[in-house]
């Protein structure tokens, strides 16, 4: 009875512990709507420079581009600093008067990701409105 007992225990928390940090695999257009408010997500496309541009919060603020349509795409929140002092997942500040050339993104690996990269984004989806979808970045990954 005891083994059966442990064994319904250790299930319980492998169930528990692997279910809740695999992020959503979901399609850019699809991102922003109620369903995946607060979710831990992970999409695709092409980091580009917003039109309406802001930083704030130790993060900057720049959109992913993906296959036209009539569809809202969630803009990326990129941290400009990182915990373990890295260049990782991760973009630097830009300063005022900055050109395409001073924007400087690391992915998971340390490795710079330029504007036009494609890219896949991780993270936890914020608004998920017609006027506000941003995913907070947690790993950004260079895709070939």
């Amino acid at each position: 009875m005891r083994k059966f007992i442990k064994t319904i225990a250790v299930l319980a928390i492998i169930s528990t512990t692997s279910c809740s940090d695999a992020p959503v695999e979901v399609t850019a257009s699809d991102i922003c709507t109620e369903e995946y408010k607060d979710v831990l997500v992970t999409t695709e496309g092409i980091v580009r420079l917003p039109n309406n541009f802001y930083t704030a919060g130790g993060t900057v603020t720049m959109v992913l581009e993906a296959p036209a349509g009539k569809y809202r795409l969630p803009k990326i929140a990129i941290l400009t600093w990182n915990k373990d002092n890295e260049k990782k997942n991760m973009m630097e500040p830009l300063k005022n008067g900055f050109s395409d050339d001073d924007v400087k993104i690391y992915d998971d690996k340390g490795q710079a990701v330029k504007l036009g990269d494609k890219i896949r984004v991780t993270g936890k989806v914020s608004g998920a409105a017609k006027d506000w979808c941003d995913i907070f970045v947690d790993k950004i990954e260079k895709v070939n």
